[in-house]
């Protein structure tokens, strides 16, 4: 088993209870597989040479990998190279797969857009097959020769992508594995009632923006609160809810009719506070009334 890196988000002064179970966690796999190898991440530190999991390479049969290094797996000789390593002072050896994590230019992110980061033409020393963790989403470059497995469930809400782990055999065929895990939505309505078109599966994870115009905000509380429910009743885990602003047709010529611009709650009650004056007290009132 290969972990290519990004075990978590934040890189440094992870809790008791999220390192406990991490570890229990990478242990068990030794239950399964001879050989649990972790490469470094550039989430898995805040300096490079001092990773937060690096300890659990002391573990029997558990490596994690800091600098590049060659090791002999049942998939061939793989050369694999951590994140935060600097290319243009690599040499490349003879090696069926290099294994890595890092940002080619031309991958794609969640949202479409093409990502800038280490020139893919750098791999063209390298004469066998690439394969690397960062990039969420599951891809392939250079003609195939750049696989990136991408993340095994969804990571940020509004991800689309199908989540997998790849399982490469001895002979090189390659298969998509998925697991069960949450997905992460984010739902756009303008009445409660809507959320019940959503497909969204029990155990989902949803954010909820509720279109409102200024002039109906005073529904908002009710809003919110059947918003609760409905969440709970089907079963998903609610990350958040809140009113956006839409525009009502109104006759000023600095705003148009049918704003449909989102504007944040929040910064609607500093600007009201600040338009009309109002006291310190009455502005942390309003911001407690949006939070419920």
């Amino acid at each position: 088993m290969v972990i290519l890196g990004d075990f978590t988000v934040a890189k440094d002064r992870h809790s008791a209870v999220l390192v406990n179970r991490l570890f229990d966690s990478i242990v068990s796999l030794l239950d399964c597989y001879d050989r649990v190898i972790l490469l470094k991440g550039n989430h898995d530190c805040l300096a490079p040479e001092y990773p937060f999991l690096r300890f659990i390479g002391t573990y029997d049969r558990i490596s994690f990998i800091s600098d590049p290094q060659i090791i002999d797996l049942s998939v061939g000789r793989t050369f694999f190279v951590p994140a935060l390593t600097k290319w243009s002072n690599l040499e490349f050896p003879e090696a069926d797969y290099l294994m890595t994590h890092a940002t080619f230019s031309g991958a794609k992110a969640e949202t479409g857009f093409s990502l800038t980061g280490v020139d893919p033409l750098v791999l063209d020393g390298f004469n066998g097959e690439v394969v690397s963790g960062d990039v969420h989403v599951p891809q392939t470059m250079m003609r195939g020769k750049l696989t990136y497995v991408g993340a095994p469930y969804h990571v940020r809400f509004g991800d689309c992508f199908d989540p997998r782990l790849l399982l490469i055999g001895d002979t090189g065929n390659r298969i998509d594995l998925e697991f069960p895990a949450p997905r992460k939505h984010t739902f756009s309505i303008t009445r409660p009632e809507d959320l019940m078109e959503e497909g969204a599966a029990e155990g989902d994870h949803v954010k909820v923006k509720c279109l409102l115009k200024r002039s109906d905000y005073s529904l908002w509380p009710s809003y919110r609160t059947e918003i609760r429910s409905i969440v709970a009743d089907r079963g998903w885990r609610l990350f958040g809810a809140e009113p956006v602003t839409i525009g009502d047709k109104m006759s000023d010529k600095s705003e148009s009719a049918d704003l449909t611009e989102a504007v944040l709650p929040d910064d609607l009650v500093v600007d009201y506070a600040r338009r009309h004056k109002a006291s310190a007290d009455y502005l942390k009132a309003g911001r407690r009334f949006l939070s419920g």
